[in-house]
């Protein structure tokens, strides 16, 4: 056995590498080789971005379904952190989180916390080439904190209402569908089907409301389950190095219900590294809001600091 293991030994070739030969006839990598071209299937990127941003804004609503208020000033910070994972021949899975928070000044004297947002998307997208492919994309959005209509009492105060809380609302939706690439801009996600969910944690909130029904779930309920046809666009363009525009739409049709609608469009404007200037403007329409369409107009200023790797 010793002899046989001494003999084995010399006819071992030198290891190059992570590779080696035994007898000229077995060839066992340790390790894929960067740049074989038959390596492909282990190979993926991944991108990381993340942006943080305090701003003051003026901001005003137009057919706004709440108490009538005359538009606010607002101090606020933003938190954007999106990763993508791409793989060199089909697949990418890219997920982002955005949170919004701040202290509301309303021109009649009255200091609230602002209704908060958060939002949470993930979106799995397999290419059939240039053009497109089929994606199913998942967004969660709720708030972290209450919120609180604010109202004259019976003896000339004001009586705060209970309008939302942590998740209350909780909207799920679920779009698979094929995607269209626009060559330098976005995409867009028709939705072969479409799927909503509503849930209230806190059901209070109906007689806080004072209403049978709260964002389509009836009282006595807590959620509420949809199906019927979605389209998401997703575009985002630079201009001159320094100003951005970004849009998204997203078009929701409920089986026998009215479409819902939520569509932004922000300008940002960077004149130096660490300075932000920005115009949003988002149209919604919801049936079980407001049956008006609602214009919100928010302009701000601040500083911003942005990482990607």
């Amino acid at each position: 056995m010793g002899w046989g293991c001494f003999c084995l030994f010399c006819w071992m070739q030198p290891v190059s590498g992570q590779l080696y030969m035994l007898l000229d006839t077995t060839r066992i990598p340790l390790m894929p080789v960067a740049g074989s071209g038959n390596d492909d299937w282990w190979r993926f990127n991944i991108r990381q971005h993340t942006e943080y941003s305090v701003t003051t804004s003026l901001a005003g609503m137009i057919n706004n379904p709440g108490p009538e208020e005359k538009g606010h000033f607002l101090l606020q910070h933003s938190l954007y952190y999106s990763w993508s994972f791409k793989k060199p021949d089909h697949w990418s899975l890219s997920n982002n989180f955005s949170h919004r928070l701040g202290i509301q000044c309303y021109f009649d004297s009255i200091t609230r916390v602002q209704a908060d947002e958060n939002l949470f998307r993930t979106k799995l997208e397999y290419r059939f080439g240039e053009w497109g492919g089929m994606a199913i994309e998942s967004e969660l959005a709720t708030r972290l904190f209450n919120g609180y209509d604010y109202l004259p009492g019976d003896s000339g105060g004001v009586v705060r209402a209970l309008n939302s809380s942590f998740l209350t609302p909780l909207t799920w939706d679920l779009s698979p569908g094929l995607t269209f690439n626009i060559p330098g801009t976005g995409s867009v996600l028709l939705g072969l089907t479409g799927v909503r969910l509503t849930y209230l944690r806190d059901t209070t909130i109906f007689s806080a409301q004072g209403c049978p029904e709260y964002r389509g779930v009836k009282k006595g309920q807590n959620h509420l389950l949809e199906y019927g046809l979605s389209m998401k666009l997703q575009a985002k363009r630079t201009f001159l190095k320094a100003l951005e525009w970004d849009c998204d739409l997203a078009v929701f049709k409920p089986f026998q219900k009215a479409v819902s609608l939520n569509w932004k469009n922000m300008f940002t404007f960077r004149p130096v590294k660490f300075m932000i200037i920005s115009l949003q403007t988002r149209f919604l329409y919801e049936e079980s809001i407001s049956r008006r369409l609602r214009v919100e107009n928010i302009f701000s200023a601040g500083i911003s600091l942005k990482k990607q790797e």
